[in-house]
């Protein structure tokens, strides 16, 4: 069938705008500026031949790696000043593993934000693509905390982007970026615990904040943790980044009341030793959400970085 030259015309252009949008797309994506790019960075230890500043130096041939496979360990990048931060992205040197850790940005580096929470992530893909937003960020800092047996922390580039060049990528794109982990339901909520170590208070561990922590006033087991979710909640699980990787042996509950408490995860007898652990479970009509350390290793005290609550209300 012969096709009229307007009826041409018309679908060649609609062909044509329908790849320039696609084009445009890809070079919004490619043309982000890389805040990190050569910018002085420090590192927690570092292993010969392959420096710290080789996570910021544009060369995906060279890299940062950690001095031996322990965790935690941690990379810092300062930006030069202060910048309003969008995203950032890592580039892992193994494919084919897991990495749990903490982006968080800081003015100062005194007082620290977390800006992407990925220590219960089981992603095994060697990029990482984060939206990270911070306003006034001039240190930005990858936090390391947990690896996969045999993994060293190890990556070849460590990019930052600014928050203007994130806003404008399209829907299509944003979705290849990982957001922050699902909501917390326990952040800011008031909390009770068994004691409180001074400086440790409870409310360290809902803070949202990676670097501050609840501490028991001593080595005694059983310990608790307590938060009130203020209403009635429908709970689908809870991540715990405890002080250390070692052997907690705990138990997580639930209650209506505080008074009647329920089983929520009895982890009593794990022998798991990961400092970041994410548990699984269902259970509606909770309010007060309580994690009991009931065994603790030899010379240590119960001890959480964050807890962490999820589900719906």
């Amino acid at each position: 069938m012969r096709e009229f030259a307007g009826a041409r015309l018309a679908r060649l252009l609609v062909v044509g705008c329908v790849l320039w949008v696609l084009a445009d797309g890809a070079r919004a994506e490619d043309a982000l500026t890389n805040l990190a790019l050569k910018k002085k960075v420090t590192a927690s230890t570092v292993e010969d031949g392959n420096p710290a500043e080789a996570a910021t130096d544009g060369d995906e041939g060279t890299r940062w790696c950690a001095s031996d496979g322990s965790a935690p360990q941690t990379v810092t990048i300062d930006l030069g000043g202060a910048k309003d931060i969008g995203g950032a992205e890592i580039r892992w040197e193994q494919e084919n593993r897991t990495y749990q850790y903490a982006l968080e940005g800081s003015a100062d580096e005194k007082e620290w934000m977390l800006l992407n929470d990925q220590t219960d992530c089981g992603e095994k893909v060697q990029v990482h693509k984060l939206l990270a937003e911070g306003k006034g960020v001039r240190y930005v800092r990858l936090r390391i905390i947990g690896l996969e047996e045999g993994a060293w922390a190890s990556l070849f580039e460590f990019k930052v982007y600014p928050a203007d060049q994130i806003a404008k990528l399209s829907a299509e794109e944003r979705k290849k970026w990982w957001a922050a982990s699902q909501p917390n339901l326990a952040k800011g909520m008031p909390t009770t615990s068994s004691s409180d170590e001074d400086g440790h208070p409870s409310g360290d561990a809902v803070d949202g904040k990676a670097d501050t922590r609840w501490c028991n006033n001593g080595p005694d087991a059983p310990a608790w943790l307590q938060v009130d979710l203020k209403k009635p909640s429908e709970l689908s699980g809870c991540a715990i980044l405890w002080e250390a990787a070692v052997n907690y042996k705990y138990k997580v509950e639930g209650s209506a009341d505080a008074k009647e408490w329920k089983m929520l995860s009895d982890q009593t007898k794990t022998d798991s030793a990961k400092q970041s652990q994410k548990l699984t479970f269902a259970a509606k009509d909770i309010r007060y959400l309580k994690v009991t350390a009931t065994e603790l290793p030899e010379g240590s005290w119960a001890s959480i970085f964050e807890l962490k609550v999820f589900g719906k209300q």
